[in-house]
């Protein structure tokens, strides 16, 4: 027999799936017990469902549909697909991840946000209750850091601010002092009002609980509480199929066994000693044509690279190690940065740059995240910064009930400048356009000239397509090179 709030979630995600079926099947009546294909529906109605369910957070799969084919019985899989223990935890000690290790170290940037326009339909009344839900299905959101361990606290309260002609910076200021990695909370909101338009809803977060990722996946799961609850029905939203914490202490073990032992190598090699320590530092940007964000942190390494290098790049470490597991839906601060040696000849076009950054990251065991565990984990691997770091945030995103505008003004930036020839670059990929940023220590750099480069860089940015854009393809850079030359064959009428 299942308790009251499971029972709520059932109803809550019946009703959701209800909406999703009748809206893919031309608005017909749905009741839990119709099935699919006497609906009228097909495999093009599947992807539909399975992509509007998507957008609001629930994992469903066309496969799903054909198995469960009714909103009953569709319903209690999703709820028989159940998070394990570290989803549910209410207040238990758990492990440190590298990033929040990293943090730990060096405090700068400790706030990153998001700013969204709310649609028409929403109540900005039914904020706190919605991000309360989306709190307490993610122990990330719910640390609390102390002198001697980090505990998940079971409090979700969700404070939600409104202002009226209050410039953004000062809203920062005001919000991201509430965030407290010692007490809570570590996710605050505040509502905007935008003139005779739909107001803008302020997101910020202490870095200890998100990476870049988590913005989009917050999201989905608030614009579902915000919908449940304009069709007034409870907030019930899926948990994430493997929690934060249990990521987090898979880590750990993983960093004190055989298998980081024999990937530790990798990570030895030696790096150019750092010129002394940056005394200050300068923030220059440009801001160009808008390009796809997942291409742009590459082609910027190729761009700004003038001979064989190694640099720092960001990995995301839901991917690359526990393939049995599912984090795809789960909010934390997976992300941590590992370094690739690109293998450059001064000969090489724009393409082999692109395709020589594209091999070196595909050279990183695990696609970099052993390195984050060894690095911050377990003792012995203290390795200094790389010369160049480079990062790309994607600040484009939309779901039923928000659009991205973008981070709001008024945010510091974590510029990791640990060494005085540093140059760190932050890309910010907007739906029209892209900016990008360079921290560096104007006593080492000349303004203009990182300026010049970084303008050079994006000028020469190539347009080959590579297998960072096609990331669950399999295939390497030639058998993808061969296969869009037979395409673009087969587009203008030749041999197939």
């Amino acid at each position: 027999m299942r308790s009251e709030p499971e029972a709520g979630q059932l109803t809550a995600l019946r009703l959701t799936l209800a909406r999703i079926f009748s809206r893919a099947l031309g608005d017909r009546p749905v009741d839990p017990d119709s099935h699919f294909f006497d609906l009228g529906g097909n495999s093009i109605a599947s992807m539909v469902i399975s992509a509007q369910a998507r957008d609001l957070g629930l994992p469903v799969t066309a496969r799903m549909i054909f198995d469960h084919p009714t909103v009953r019985e569709l319903s209690a899989a999703l709820m028989a697909a159940s998070p394990d223990d570290g989803a549910r935890a209410t207040t238990a000690v758990v492990r440190l991840a590298p990033d929040q290790m990293a943090f730990l170290t060096d405090r700068d940037g400790a706030v990153d946000g998001r700013l969204v326009r709310l649609a028409d339909w929403v109540r900005p009344e039914s904020l706190p209750a919605a991000l309360s839900a989306v709190i307490g299905r993610h122990d990330a959101l719910r640390p609390r850091v102390g002198p001697d361990r980090v505990a998940v606290a079971s409090d979700r309260t969700a404070a939600v601010a409104h202002y009226d002609g209050v410039r953004t910076e000062e809203v920062v200021a005001t919000t991201a002092g509430v965030l407290d990695p010692e007490n809570g909370p570590l996710l605050a909101a505040a509502v905007l009002a935008d003139g005779d338009g739909p107001p803008l809803l302020m997101l910020l977060a202490h870095r200890l609980a998100v990476d870049a990722t988590s913005w989009s996946l917050l999201l989905d799961d608030l614009a579902l509480a915000c919908e449940q609850s304009a069709h007034g029905e409870p907030i019930a939203l899926p948990a994430p199929p493997t929690s934060f914490s249990s990521w987090a202490g898979m880590l750990t073990e993983w960093a004190a066994g055989p298998e980081a032992a024999a990937e530790r190598p990798h990570w030895s090699a030696p790096v150019a000693e750092a010129a002394g320590e940056a005394n200050s530092v300068r923030t220059v940007a440009i801001e160009v044509a808008a390009m796809p964000a997942e291409a742009v942190c590459d082609a910027l390494v190729a761009g700004l690279l003038e001979q064989s290098e190694t640099v720092d790049l960001r990995c995301d470490g839901r991917r690359g190690l526990f393939a049995d597991r599912d984090f795809s839906r789960t909010v934390g601060p997976f992300t941590s940065w590992f370094p690739v040696t690109v293998d450059l000849d001064p000969a090489d076009t724009a393409a082999e740059r692109m395709r020589a950054v594209t091999k070196a990251r595909a050279g990183a065991p695990h696609g970099g995240v052993g390195y984050g565990a060894l690095r911050w984990l377990v003792p012995g691997l203290d390795r200094p910064p790389a010369r160049l770091g480079v990062e790309c945030l994607d600040l484009t995103g939309r779901t039923s009930a928000f659009t991205v505008v973008g981070r709001p003004d008024g945010l510091p930036r974590r510029a990791r400048i640990g060494r005085a020839d540093a140059v760190d670059v932050l890309a910010l990929a907007y739906p029209d356009r892209l900016v990008v940023e360079a921290s560096f220590d104007p006593s080492q750099h000349d303004e203009q000239a990182i300026t010049r480069l970084l303008r050079h860089a994006v000028a020469a940015a190539p347009t080959t397509t590579t297998t960072t854009e096609f990331p669950l393809s399999g295939l390497d850079q030639a058998q993808l090179d061969q296969l869009l030359a037979r395409l673009d064959t087969a587009g203008k009428g030749g041999d197939q």
